[in-house]
């Protein structure tokens, strides 16, 4: 028996706000995430996260902290998740949207869908869940212990409902939802409308506060993501969506609503609450000039956190950081957390604004409001037209300058992001290329666009193979014809030739006196001369590869604390007929993107000085089995990588 279903008006909240109702909340959320366009049929996704419920309960009148536990408790009580442990209610105003006769107002369940799409937007690895656990996700939000829920089946129906009203009652007006299939049977629909989970949040945040300046209409926010340095720093599941072609309009529509929802104003200086029940404080970056440039970080919020070197910041008090810090805040926001809460210091890129207030002495602006400012910068065009205001005694990191008591009118008009710069015109990439214009047979190239303003049609001899569009590529079928192509991209031309093999490049020669002691020592054949003749080939990049000692257990550990054994490649046995002991050959390790450690018994290398927020089983354990090792940075011994493991290892103990 499905329980009756209650007016819009019957629930009473504990929130007084401006229209806190369901009603009110649903909406809100059409029109957020719904707006008309002039573009009929644009691709849009029911992208719900914690930011989207704030900017939404900014227009209902809650504050950044307020606003999710208002939605998620107004949202609950209405359509009874918790009390009922079901979908019911929420299938049964779906089911009866369904019946009513064309054209109709808004669905009234959107809100319901949200905050599946929000339990969703919080699934990853932690203490709490592992990454597929939805349902405990969900529980935690609407505050059950139940990990399992009634009427799952009707969820992809509710979902199909709203994009039929989309297409059939507003045509299109209001965009098509996109509905990516994969996944869970049921809560893969809601999984599938989070191509960034509240993990991705911090990144993306960086992501916006540093390009966003930049954007402009001709360029492409997807392809200026896939070219962001920091993208490393993205969720496994948002990272394999960002580089695949076929999720490209999957991945536009969520960027679009993630940079409508970011307010730096909201989410660098507002405390905010999290769905996981976490939170998270703004932080108050100090300076002291004299005699010294010294740097103090503290906090508004009665908590206490830990700082990397295994100090705390308690309530009250603030704690001296090395300026090093700058070097972490030119690249992302800097957090100083223990469990679910966090202190942060938000992302600032090469230059940092500093004005002096008199209850706390010269502290970080996100934006000058006095007449005078303090400014550290390490970008060379701000130093060269501060110069007059340059502290020249300053002792701060490789590149930074300190500039005191700078007028208002000339500061730099706002914060420059990096200039991207677009291709003018496609490129040639990939495959074997053996001379110029010339790529092996079986390996021929693709065709890559940059920030293209508006999609290309590419043809290979005279036949169109579709669209080049913004940071895409297309693949040419030609490798396999041994002949000269024509390929065409919009006004640029090409002649590409497929061939057998390439130039020669000389004749090298190899040889050893047969008379020497060492010669046969492993069985190797005795001859007086050995002719090696082939293809010259360019290698890939080996910069970054790690030789690793024979018979060595190493463990991996990435930026989210996930831990990955790595055994040693297995070599041929035919090695040992021509001179060579496979058990005794060191063996390559070739780290990935995400990796930021890399953990052996005797040695620690760090490739990125960074802490993750948890640690796996795998990752734990790993570190718990190092033994006095040597920990080297990328260039050698670091005090400061030094430090960061002796932290590393406390979080590993910790958890013991």
């Amino acid at each position: 028996m499905v329980p009756r279903d209650v007016s819009e008006t019957e629930l009473v909240s504990d929130f007084p706000g401006v229209g806190n109702d369901n009603a009110a909340w649903n909406r809100a959320l059409v029109d957020r995430l719904f707006p008309v366009d002039e573009k009929p049929e644009s691709a849009r996704l029911l992208a719900i996260d914690e930011d989207v419920i704030v900017a939404v309960g900014a227009t209902l009148g809650f504050s950044a902290d307020a606003a999710l536990p208002a939605f998620v408790k107004t949202i609950n009580d209405r359509w009874s998740i918790a009390r009922t442990g079901s979908f019911a209610i929420l299938a049964a105003a779906a089911n009866g949207f369904a019946r009513l006769p064309r054209p109709r107002q808004a669905p009234p369940f959107v809100s319901g869908l949200s905050l599946l799409v929000l339990a969703a937007s919080g699934m990853r690895h932690d203490e709490a869940a592992p990454a597929n656990a939805y349902y405990a996700r969900l529980a935690g939000i609407v505050g059950v212990g139940r990990t399992e829920f009634l009427a799952a089946s009707e969820i992809p129906g509710m979902f199909e409902r709203l994009a039929e009203w989309l297409r059939a009652d507003v045509g299109g007006r209001r965009g098509r939802l996109l509905l990516p299939g994969g996944g869970y049977k049921y809560v893969g629909v809601p999984i599938n409308q989070c191509v960034f989970r509240a993990f991705d949040r911090a990144a993306l945040a960086d992501f916006f506060t540093d390009r966003l300046p930049a954007v402009r209409p001709e360029l492409d926010v997807l392809a200026m993501l896939r070219a962001w340095p920091g993208r490393h720093r993205l969720s496994a599941p948002a990272t394999r969506l960002l580089h695949d072609p076929a999720a490209e309009d999957q991945v536009r529509a969520a960027l679009s609503v993630v940079r409508d929802a970011w307010n730096p104003q909201v989410d660098w200086t507002q405390m905010r609450a999290s769905v996981a029940g976490g939170r998270r404080f703004p932080g108050r970056l100090r300076m002291r000039v004299t005699p010294e440039v010294e740097l103090f970080v503290s906090s508004e919020a009665d908590i206490s956190v830990s700082l990397a070197d295994g100090r705390w910041l308690s309530p009250g008090r603030e704690a001296a950081v090395a300026t090093s810090l700058l070097d972490q805040l030119a690249k992302a926001s800097v957090r100083f957390s223990t469990g679910g809460t966090a202190v942060v210091l938000p992302f600032g890129g090469d230059t940092l604004y500093f004005e002096h207030q008199e209850e706390y002495g010269i502290v970080r602006v996100l934006s000058v409001q006095r007449d005078r400012a303090y400014v550290l910068s390490r970008d060379p065009a701000v130093h060269e037209s501060l110069a007059e205001y340059e502290d020249e005694n300053a002792e701060l990191p490789t590149g930074w300058r300190l500039f005191l008591r700078v007028a208002a009118e000339d500061l730099p008009s706002e914060r420059k992001a990096p200039e991207l710069k677009p291709l003018i015109a496609p490129k040639l990439d990939g495959g074997l290329r053996v001379d110029r214009m010339a790529w092996l047979t079986g390996a021929g190239p693709m065709v890559r666009a940059g920030h293209l303003a508006s999609p290309i049609e590419v043809k290979l001899d005279g036949e169109s193979l579709g669209e080049l569009e913004a940071g895409g590529c297309v693949f040419l079928p030609c490798a396999d014809t041994l002949k000269c192509h024509e390929v065409e991209v919009g006004e640029t031309r090409w002649t590409v030739r497929i061939v057998e093999q390439g130039p020669r490049a000389g004749i090298g020669t190899l040889g050893w006196r047969p008379e020497s002691l060492d010669t046969n020592r492993h069985g190797a054949a005795a001859l007086d001369e050995v002719k090696v003749t082939g293809a010259v080939v360019e290698s890939w990049d080996l910069s970054e590869t790690l030789l690793c000692p024979p018979g060595t257990k190493v463990t991996s550990i990435d930026h989210w604390g996930t831990g990955k054994r790595i055994s040693p490649e297995l070599r041929p046995r035919w090695l040992t007929e021509i001179g060579f002991e496979p058990e005794r050959a060191r063996w390559e390790l070739f780290p990935t993107e995400d990796d930021v450690w890399i953990v052996s018994e005797r040695m620690v290398v760090c490739l990125d000085p960074s802490l993750p927020p948890l640690l796996d089983d795998v990752a734990r354990k790993a570190l718990l089995a190092v033994h006095q090792p040597r920990v080297l940075g990328v260039d050698g011994p670091d005090a400061r990588v030094t430090e960061l493991f002796a932290a590393l290892r406390q979080l590993a103990e910790a958890h013991t």
